[in-house]
């Protein structure tokens, strides 16, 4: 198989994939007794080792892979999408177009940013040079509607002619409480679904997976401790389903609180690099 480029070197992306395993370790048992495969649609701002996981996890359906801007424009991210289908042989899984631009966010607001508190370490598809010397060479800077041209061939086969948010809506509605949604990227597709479904969806419990992983981004190794309120009231509008929180815990007396708010389970990571949790905890 022709080998794929992994052209983004982040630490987020490791995070991500680390999550994944951890999810899929603590799941694995249950999964096995259920014969029908888990639905999945995976929105990213690239192609990577993570879809191809997927993509060829015998357990596992991906109905569709999605696109968004981020690490990359959403053009390059549709193509690059589209060309890993075509050398994995999975052009039978569709990929349909995102967002282009961030709903709130923009270049010149960044720059106006950076002018105040100091240069960004990495901008992703704003990003036109290092802030720092080193050895590894410049992103090649691309524009929005720039012609793609990618290093391992662009992709013969075409995207869906529906955009990203439609696709989400209309496969959580077509398969109700069986569709995870593998977020990689910004989550702005997600947010335009929820503006957009008359019906709702993403505040029906009913149309929920079977397992929801309830993350609070600013609590994640800041130490302040899990978001209980959140898992609480998660947890009360879906009693059957099983929550795995996310961010913030610092000891088993957390956990344990967690716990008691609803939490099936929670992914640790600083606490358990800060040797924070004894071994019967973890």
């Amino acid at each position: 198989m022709t080998p794929i480029p992994y052209f983004r070197a982040r630490a987020a992306q490791a995070l991500k994939l680390l999550l994944l395993g951890l999810l899929a370790t603590a799941v694995g048992g249950a999964a096995q007794a259920v014969e029908a495969k888990r639905k999945v649609i995976i929105d990213d701002d690239g192609f990577s080792l993570m879809q191809m996981m997927l993509l060829e996890a015998d357990d596992v359906d991906v109905l569709g892979i999605t696109s968004v801007s981020g690490d990359l424009w959403v053009n390059r991210v549709t193509a690059s999408a589209l060309r890993g289908l075509e050398i994995l042989g999975r052009t039978d899984v569709p990929v349909a177009p995102g967002a282009t631009y961030p709903l709130l966010n923009s270049e010149a607001q960044t720059a106006r940013w950076e002018s105040l508190y100091g240069k960004l370490t990495w901008k992703g598809a704003w990003m036109k040079q290092w802030v720092e010397p080193t050895a590894q060479s410049t992103p090649p800077y691309h524009g929005p509607n720039d012609p793609v041209d990618l290093a391992w061939g662009n992709p013969t086969t075409k995207p869906k002619d529906e955009i990203a948010a439609n696709f989400l809506i209309r496969m959580v509605h077509k398969y109700p409480g069986q569709v995870s949604i593998i977020e990689g990227g910004p989550m702005t597709n997600l947010a335009l679904g929820q503006r957009l479904d008359p019906a709702g969806c993403w505040d029906a419990a009913s149309l929920w997976p079977q397992r929801v992983i309830v993350m609070t981004l600013e609590r994640v190794g800041s130490g302040a401790g899990p978001d209980l309120a959140t898992m609480s009231e998660l947890h009360r509008l879906a009693p059957g389903t099983t929550l795995v929180g996310a961010g913030g815990a610092r000891r088993s007396e957390d956990l344990e609180r967690a716990h008691a708010a609803g939490a099936g389970a929670w992914l640790v990571a600083s606490a358990l690099h800060d040797l924070q949790l004894p071994r019967q905890a973890r």
